[in-house]
């Protein structure tokens, strides 16, 4: 893509990334939106082809990311988590799994993740699981039976697909993982994004 002059309005961003990364990208900024001005692309996705699944995992979170990234969020932080996402969906990863540790992570990014650690209302560590609410994960005791029950193993499972690191979250992610526990609980994130609105 060729470069444009820059619009009344729009103030031209910092690169957003080194060229080593995923190549230069050049953004232009408007009260509303965010959007590339011109990109210079490195890697290759199209192995993403053979897998459906993989290709829809990465529209959706293409999407996601352009739908609910504000202006303010850190740029190369999301950017490197896209990135990250899109190596992982080419390595075979469970996009299902994927596209929930993506969400968690963008949430988090901008700062309204739900903790899968402690107790959003007495901050008691959720060892024993716990209940999805719309205030977060909250210990049985504090959930007074409200909020979508979370069990101990399931906790755990949530608690690898997001702090594992990049390459040790390739390893774990191909082997066995239980798929109705992350399409319920990325389901569980959605509102999330709402609540900012």
């Amino acid at each position: 893509m060729g470069q444009r002059a820059v619009r009344d309005g729009e103030e031209p961003l910092r690169r957003l990334h080194r060229a080593d990364d995923l190549g230069g990208v050049l953004a232009l900024s408007k009260p509303s939106k965010l959007y590339l001005q011109g990109t210079e692309v490195k890697e290759d996705f199209l192995t993403l082809r053979s897998s459906p699944p993989a290709v829809l995992a990465a529209l959706r979170l293409y999407k996601l990311t352009a739908k609910e990234a504000p202006l303010n969020c850190e740029n190369d932080a999301a950017l490197r988590m896209l990135w990250s996402a899109l190596v992982q969906l080419r390595e075979k990863c469970q996009p299902y799994i994927v596209e929930f540790r993506y969400t968690w992570k963008l949430l988090n990014l901008m700062g309204i993740a739900p903790s899968l650690d402690l107790c959003a209302e007495c901050g008691e560590r959720l060892t024993d699981g716990g209940r999805f609410t719309q205030e977060g994960m909250r210990c049985r005791r504090c959930s007074q039976d409200r909020g979508e029950p979370v069990s101990a193993q399931e906790l755990a499972e949530l608690k690898g697909a997001v702090s594992l690191p990049h390459d040790k979250f390739i390893l774990w992610s191909r082997e066995t993982r239980e798929k109705d526990c992350y399409i319920k609980n990325l389901k569980k994130l959605s509102p999330y994004f709402s609540n900012m609105r």
